[in-house]
């Protein structure tokens, strides 16, 4: 891996849904996989929490989760 892309993966990891228990464990095993090979980890991404416990087990596992949209959003922008 070349030197912009190592200071790319240590700046940011994205996962499109991190919810769902099987999404989870991927999700983990990839940081495990990301940090393995020698890189930090800041924050994982998504585009979609959809509030089923993703952002607390990646919590609990020690790292950040940042979404573009909550499941909770979605539904406000399509009632209005």
């Amino acid at each position: 891996m070349n030197d912009y892309m190592r200071a790319l993966h240590q700046r940011f990891f994205q996962e499109p849904d991190c919810t769902e228990i099987r999404r989870e464990l991927e999700a983990l095993k990839a940081c495990a996989r990301v940090r393995a090979a020698g890189l930090d980890i800041v924050a994982v991404c998504c585009i979609l929490d959809r509030e089923e416990g993703g952002r607390e087990k990646l919590k609990e596992a020690g790292y950040e989760l940042h979404s573009l949209f909550t499941r909770k959003e979605l539904v406000e922008m399509a009632r209005a």
